[in-house]
């Protein structure tokens, strides 16, 4: 029969055994713990950075887009008032060009009036006339650069709205 000592001996070197492999598991359960909780304050501190980088940008990004709406605001209004210009130029024309038409046409015919001499010859345009052309051209002119303008800006603005 095995003596009692021996099974005394197995029970505490069971027992140490036991021990050291609860010791060994309390330590590495310790260690990853404090592993996993150091991960966490790194990985917080890398989306705070992360989230701080992210509002400065899109802070930048909202006062670049403010600063070209008001430069766009600033370029609109001086488009308009030079619009309402030249629109107030061609009313202009136009006017004066209906009445040198009404001019021309109440004295024009190739009767004599009653009472009065022979009637004139016939006269070239007068340089009124070819001042009228000139200016219709000049307008003209203006008016298609002032298109080309509008579609260059139109084009430049669309995209940062």
């Amino acid at each position: 029969m095995i003596p009692a000592r021996l099974y005394i001996y197995a029970i505490a070197f069971l027992l140490a055994v036991g021990g050291f492999f609860g010791y060994g598991h309390a330590r590495y359960a310790a260690g990853h713990k404090d592993g996993a909780n150091a991960i966490q304050v790194a990985w917080d501190a890398d989306k705070e950075a992360i989230q701080k980088t992210a509002d400065a940008a899109i802070a930048q990004a909202t006062k670049d887009k403010e600063a070209a709406q008001e430069a766009n605001g600033v370029i609109r209004d001086e488009y308009e008032t030079q619009l309402l210009t030249a629109h107030a130029n061609a009313q202009s024309l136009a006017q004066r060009l209906s009445d040198a038409e009404k001019r021309a046409a109440a004295n024009s015919g190739s009767l004599p009036k009653a009472g009065s001499g022979p009637s004139a010859p016939a006269a070239s345009p007068s340089p009124s006339n070819e001042v009228l052309t000139g200016l219709l051209a000049n307008v003209f002119d203006e008016c298609t650069a002032n298109a080309a303008q509008l579609d260059a800006l139109i084009a430049e603005i669309k995209p940062q709205l």
